[in-house]
């Protein structure tokens, strides 16, 4: 049998192994040519075509429906013939031998709100349907574990502020005082005023966040973040700005909303549904966005679509609250396809990554070195 294989049989192994179809000796054909294959000769498979393969499959796999509920599914794709193969054969054997264990992360839902004289309290000792008060602001806890805020007796000019911060490794969801809902995502800080229905509905956000805002006639919703203005009705809608990016993305679900700078005077990018911007700098964009890639945070999930592995890094130190050092700078652009179960434990998910070969990971303490 040839060492290599055509792009065709390659395809059609691939998704036998994703259909859960594949043949015993349909399988050692295919580690054959995954044993076979040297970075350093050619192939019949070009580097292209090996693009488009990964791209292929991660399509596949993004499409399954209803995976069975017991496994955490462990799907990541590069763009290297050894990346490929062994995506394939790993997961098929994960597949295979998971025996259902699962290594869940154990959360960190210490998330708190800071009253306007800088104190902290937390939540999770507070019981459901019990209130507490921060200076004017009421709230209470519903069974979903969610923070419902109501207006105590404020009065317009109450210019109070108060903030909500989740810490590495939690995600809270908390209801304003106008009947807002938001999803904040870990490491995220959301500033609001007091008398919140009173004023102008006013938010300011640091980290990620997913809205659905109620609507108010003639009371817009605005968030501000370090880089930019969302203005808005009612309508659902992401927000990922974390201070250390460079990046500020807006993607819109559902409604209508205006994005503009935060510290120029000009016209705003007014978005439909389905579009994102995305701003760098001065420069800014609109495109199309895939949903599922947005939210999957919100879901339980990492998903990366051509995500740099320096991107993918952030995301993980966020979440396990751990420190990323690159040994080699070329390594940050490495591009990442893939899914990845936020209820892992990080070395899993560092495994999972490290099966692309696109590098390896030392853990030492609270800090992660990533190698050739």
């Amino acid at each position: 049998m040839k060492d290599q294989l055509s792009l065709n049989r390659i395809q059609e192994l691939s998704k036998k192994v994703l259909d859960k179809t594949i043949s015993e000796e349909e399988l050692i054909e295919l580690d054959q040519w995954y044993s076979s294959y040297n970075d350093n000769e050619v192939t019949e498979l070009s580097e292209q075509e090996l693009q488009d393969l990964g791209r292929k499959l991660y399509t596949i796999i993004k499409e399954k429906n209803n995976p069975p509920k017991q496994i955490n599914f462990i799907r990541i794709i590069s763009s290297c013939a050894a990346v490929l193969a062994m995506l394939i054969i790993g997961y098929w054997v994960y597949l295979s031998f998971n025996n259902g264990n699962e290594h869940a992360h154990v959360e960190n839902k210490q998330a708190v709100i800071k009253d306007a004289k800088g104190n902290e309290h937390t939540f999770d000792d507070l019981q459901v349907g019990e209130q507490r008060q921060v200076g004017d602001l009421v709230y209470t806890k519903e069974k979903d574990g969610s923070i419902v805020f109501l207006e105590g007796n404020t009065n317009q000019s109450n210019n109070e502020v108060s903030t909500v911060i989740t810490p590495k490794g939690g995600e809270y969801k908390i209801h304003l005082p106008d009947g807002t809902m938001v999803w904040m995502n870990a490491d995220s800080k959301l500033e609001f005023n007091v008398a919140f229905s009173k004023h102008q509905r006013y938010v300011k956000l640091q980290g990620e966040a997913y809205f659905e805002v109620k609507h108010l006639h003639n009371k817009p919703f605005i968030v501000e973040t370090p880089n930019e203005k969302i203005k808005v009705l009612g309508t659902k809608f992401n927000v990922y700005a974390y201070r250390s990016g460079q990046k500020s993305i807006t993607s819109l679900t559902e409604g209508s909303v205006q994005v503009a700078p935060v510290r120029r005077e000009e016209r705003g990018i007014v978005l439909a549904p389905g579009q994102q911007s995305v701003r760098s700098g001065n420069n800014v964009r609109v495109q199309d966005f895939d949903v599922n890639e947005v939210l999957a945070w919100k879901n339980g999930e990492f998903m990366f679509n051509q995500a740099r592995l320096e991107d993918v890094t952030e995301a993980l130190s966020r979440w396990y609250d751990v420190e990323f050092e690159f040994a080699d700078a070329e390594l940050r652009s490495v591009e990442i396809w893939g899914t990845l179960s936020k209820s892992e434990k990080l070395e899993e998910n560092l495994l999972a990554l490290q099966k692309t070969q696109s590098a390896k990971f030392e853990i030492k303490g609270r800090r992660v070195m990533v190698i050739k």
